[in-house]
């Protein structure tokens, strides 16, 4: 928010409307509304276990990926799934392998914690 309205808060000391509506624009959407979901799920407790742990996590990564492959093949105007360049291959392809190990360890962990945390207060 702050280097949209032209701080210095981008790669080089980059500000305005234009650096940051740039190509990852989409991702940074995303991530708002994937923080608002996964919220939602672990206040009805989604992160207490495994399976939903991991499928929650699952869902934030998707809707990280949608946004940001959307608004990706619009900014590069390429398809989002089709032809030899798309948002797809530039933009989620690349870092599946990361994000799964991510998502498997944090997934892991989270429900966990909970355990110890539940365990400490009985």
């Amino acid at each position: 928010m702050f280097g949209l309205v032209g701080l210095p808060f981008y790669a080089g000391g980059a500000g305005g409307w234009t650096n940051g509506t740039g190509a990852t624009m989409g991702y940074f959407v995303g991530f708002v509304v994937a923080a608002g979901v996964i919220g939602y799920l672990a206040e009805r407790k989604h992160d207490r276990n495994l399976a939903s742990s991991w499928s929650a996590m699952a869902l934030g990564s998707i809707i990280i990926y949608a946004f940001g492959a959307a608004w990706l093949a619009h900014r590069l105007n390429v398809p989002v799934a089709t032809g030899d360049t798309n948002a797809l291959s530039l933009g989620v392809t690349p870092f599946l392998i990361g994000d799964a190990i991510k998502l498997v360890l944090a997934g892991t962990l989270l429900p966990g914690a909970w355990a110890l945390a539940n365990r400490k207060s009985s």
